[in-house]
């Protein structure tokens, strides 16, 4: 079974919500951005890094708009998983990469991560990265990947709609 949610802000007390109880060995939980462990490598960050790995359900998330991308791109390697690229963060936690696909349950779930923190001009230099932001390599594999699937996913993945359909409902304003 997939399970997704979003915003967790590496705020490990939202895995006490009875919903997560369900979650067994084979499901997979899908973080829609702002996963939040990865953050500054501290010892409660380890610490709620290991309770993560202990949990008998897969954790695979989209990177958001607030990512240490520093860590997460540097820290971790990449390996295939579920037929896309990921970062392998530990055995049951995968980041999957913009612009890939995987197959989870029979069912194909495009990854695109990313977003536009509206606050940057206050985190410019301490906590914030332009990588929040999709660069053209990850739009053209996106497109690459797409294009191997004849454009056909079920379920797209991401943190932020477009642009212009941000416009469209007036967020982000």
């Amino acid at each position: 079974m997939v399970y997704i949610t979003g915003d967790m802000h590496g705020d490990l007390s939202r895995f006490k919500n009875p919903i997560f109880k369900k979650l067994k060995a084979g499901d997979v939980l899908i973080v829609c951005g702002d996963f939040g462990f990865i953050w500054d490598g501290s010892r409660q960050e380890k610490q709620n890094l290991k309770k993560l790995r202990e949990m008998p359900f897969t954790i695979a998330f989209v990177d958001g708009c607030h990512e240490n991308f520093d860590i997460l791109e540097q820290s971790f390697r990449t390996v295939r998983w579920r037929g896309g690229r990921a970062h392998l963060i530990a055995p049951n936690i995968f980041h999957m990469m913009r612009g890939e696909i995987f197959t989870i349950d029979d069912r194909t779930f495009f990854a695109f991560g990313g977003g536009h923190s509206q606050d940057f001009e206050f985190r410019q230099g301490r906590n914030w990265w332009q990588r929040e932001q999709p660069t053209h390599a990850e739009i053209r594999r996106a497109i690459h990947n797409l294009n191997e699937h004849n454009a056909q996913v079920d379920y797209i993945i991401t943190h932020e709609p477009p642009a212009s359909l941000k416009d469209c409902l007036g967020v982000d304003v």
